[in-house]
């Protein structure tokens, strides 16, 4: 039997509107504006098992076949998915024009996005650091593990998930022109250009940021910084085990 998925009005708690599925949809991710929607149904083709359809302007097309969905964007400008496999990461726009972003993906050490969907940040099998921009060919910013500083400071503050526990929305309008922490314990500033500038390293994971500011404890000193590419940290104290950061004011206890 065909299925549907309904739009539920707040106020009177009626269903104000109805998007035809086509029996069973599952894995439905909506935009944050919610006016595309992408889920996966039944393919009604002998070719393939599953469709991954997109719901916009109130009309429905196919996407792609036997996929994985992972994020849609804001007027479904940039729709994420992976292969059967799970893999390769591709992108499409509304109108099912895909492109193959890259492939050997590892989605369980983490896929990270910007505030709108714009930016993605993923990892290879390889251990690299990638990011695509707007639907782009992916660019190495590392030969290493590296999260964005701004994924702690959501931690602390309420991190938006999309699909899965590895899959993060941040709130920030950009992954660049940001920090960095990497897998061996280093900190690094990723400018406009992509580069990695290494502002220090033998960091452990006791470290706040707001965005601005970073405090972290090395060698059981405690050290602060900005967060830009000639951040020049300096040690406020020593003897130190832990320590919290207030997100406004930057003050430290």
């Amino acid at each position: 039997p065909d299925g549907k998925i309904c739009k539920i009005d707040v106020d009177s708690g009626k269903i104000s509107q109805t998007v035809p599925a086509h029996h069973m949809p599952r894995a439905i991710i909506l935009s944050p504006d919610g006016k595309a929607l992408v889920y996966v149904v039944e393919s009604k083709s002998d070719k393939y098992d599953t469709d991954l359809m997109l719901w916009f302007k109130d009309s429905t097309q196919t996407i792609a076949n036997d996929v994985t969905p992972v994020a849609v964007s804001d007027k479904a400008q940039y729709i994420y998915y992976l292969n059967s496999d799970g893999n390769e990461l591709y992108v499409s726009d509304s109108k099912g024009e895909s492109s193959k972003i890259s492939k050997d993906v590892v989605p369980s050490a983490g896929i990270c996005f910007n505030q709108s969907y714009s930016e993605i940040l993923f990892f290879t099998s390889d251990a690299k650091t990638y990011i695509s921009q707007k639907g782009g060919e992916k660019e190495k910013i590392s030969s290493k593990l590296m999260f964005p500083l701004s994924l702690y400071e959501a931690a602390l503050n309420g991190l938006e998930f999309e699909r899965s526990d590895e899959i993060y929305r941040l709130p920030s309008r950009t992954l660049i022109n940001q920090s960095y922490y990497s897998s061996e314990g280093e900190l690094y500033y990723v400018d406009r250009y992509l580069d990695a500038i290494k502002i220090t390293s033998d960091v452990s994971s006791t470290l706040y940021t707001n965005g601005k500011l970073i405090c972290y404890i090395k060698d059981s000193s405690l050290f602060y910084t900005e967060s830009s590419d000639d951040a020049s940290p300096e040690k406020i104290a020593q003897n130190i085990s832990d320590f919290v950061m207030a997100k406004d004011s930057g003050d430290i206890f």
